[in-house]
């Protein structure tokens, strides 16, 4: 005898009616009679009375419900705490970072936080600034990489860093002999930024605007090997967040003056308690 025939058994005395307890689940009339023959042959008893088509529960068929009932009940509650420690043992975290982030994202520390929390399932997404945010207040994200500034009513800020910002272009511009650029300098050039929710392209075009232009932004993309060739084939600026690395033959990296700085921040929801995954991360990631 096993838990589903004792189930079955149940229902069939809740609705007193093979026609109604076939129907509620979702089986024929003669598989659940079937069922309570073989429950009736291997007991060695009848479980019904059949008068027609009137069920009535002998005394054996008592004694089997109520031992069933006590049964079924604790089987409930045994895979209820099996379910909550299969959660408490395999959590999932989701987290995002800016696509403006993947020169400067430590994956190193990411690798090293896997390895210490190995029961902590960690999905990483990439986004766009705005849609970092968006993903913690519509509960996509447990915790986000942030580009600030962020509202503080609505996103808690653990830690931040700043990394600088530079423009990237040809050695075959004119522009490359600088040791650094003004944007009263670029009126005339052509950018390329990563895309429109990208707070780094917008606040350079916010101080264009101040300097009375509005920059040529021709191409939006976030893919770095093609910002790169777009960059070598003097097609455009574009800018590199983060100390310069591995820069490809061709491009320069010049710092804006005044300088500039991407700041970014592990972040929250204000008014959402993190879940103990999100806490071991932020933890993890406070001296960043």
């Amino acid at each position: 005898m096993n838990i589903y025939q004792l189930s079955s058994f149940i229902t069939v005395c809740r609705y007193m009616s093979f026609t109604k307890a076939a129907n509620q689940l979702v089986i024929t009339q003669q598989g659940i009679s079937k069922i309570i023959t073989r429950m009736e042959e291997e007991l060695g008893v009848p479980l019904f009375i059949r008068r027609n088509s009137k069920l009535e529960l002998t005394e054996y068929g008592k004694l089997l419900l109520n031992s069933a009932l006590n049964i079924m009940r604790e089987y409930n509650n045994v895979t209820e705490q099996i379910e909550e420690m299969k959660l408490q043992n395999n959590q999932t975290l989701n987290v995002y970072i800016p696509a403006g982030m993947i020169n400067v994202f430590p994956f190193e520390d990411f690798d090293s936080f896997r390895q210490l929390h190995p029961k902590i399932n960690v999905n990483l997404q990439q986004a766009f600034d705005t849609e970092c945010e968006n993903a913690l207040v519509s509960g996509k994200a447990d915790v986000a990489f942030c580009a600030l500034p962020l509202d503080p009513e609505v996103f808690t800020v653990h830690v931040k860093k700043s990394q600088p910002v530079y423009f990237l272009l040809s050695r075959n511009n004119p522009l490359s002999r600088f040791k650094s650029l003004n944007v009263n300098q670029l009126r005339k050039e052509r950018f390329i930024t990563i895309d429109a929710e990208n707070k780094c392209g917008n606040d350079f075009v916010s101080r264009c605007q101040k300097a009375g232009f509005m920059p040529n932004v021709y191409m939006r993309s976030s893919d770095t090997q093609l910002i790169y060739s777009l960059c070598q084939k003097n097609g455009g600026i574009s800018f590199l967040v983060g100390e310069p690395v591995d820069i490809p033959e061709g491009l320069a990296v010049i710092p804006e003056n005044p300088p500039n700085v991407w700041e970014v921040a592990l972040t929250t929801l204000t008014y959402h308690k993190p879940t103990e995954a999100a806490e071991e991360f932020i933890l993890f990631f406070q001296n960043w």
